[in-house]
């Protein structure tokens, strides 16, 4: 494998740049002194600048403001019709039924959409490498299968 720019060997793929630029880890203590016991865990997180360059797309989330919207249109779709029936039973019935039809469409279209597009991006960085000498980053294959070197930056 070469540079594209300056036709280097020196490349290297980003997700051995990520994993090897990235460190996570934990570490637990405590303290057995009779009048101040004490425990502590600490979280560890650093990256080189480099690593955070070469770092995979993010993964779509689930929607927490989507999701808060439909529980909230859930509950005043069952209270209005609680209301209206004067019966607790269609306003609990109504209400998980527009939470589930919500569910299914935020599911169907928005999630898919969004899933879509992170499993193309992931494919993408997963094919693409960076020059350690000149810093390009450039994509071993384009996304229609062919062979040519498609620069990233």
């Amino acid at each position: 494998m070469h540079c594209p720019v300056c036709s280097t060997e020196q490349v290297r793929k980003f997700s051995i740049v990520y994993e090897e630029g990235t460190s996570r880890g934990s570490s637990e203590g405590s303290s057995d002194h009779p009048r101040d016991k004490a425990s502590y865990t600490a979280e560890h997180f650093s990256q080189t600048a480099l690593a955070a360059r070469c770092s995979p797309p993010h993964e779509p989330d689930v929607g927490f403001v989507l999701g808060s919207i439909g529980i909230v249109l859930s509950v005043c779709a069952g209270i209005q019709l609680g209301k209206a029936t004067a019966s607790l039973w269609w306003g609990m019935g109504c209400f998980f039924v527009v939470l589930w039809t919500l569910y299914l469409v935020w599911r169907l279209l928005l999630a898919k959409r969004a899933f879509a597009r992170y499993e193309a991006a992931y494919w993408c960085w997963e094919q693409s490498w960076v020059c350690m000498s000149c810093g390009v980053s450039f994509k071993t294959r384009a996304p229609d299968n062919s062979s040519a070197d498609a620069r990233l930056s």
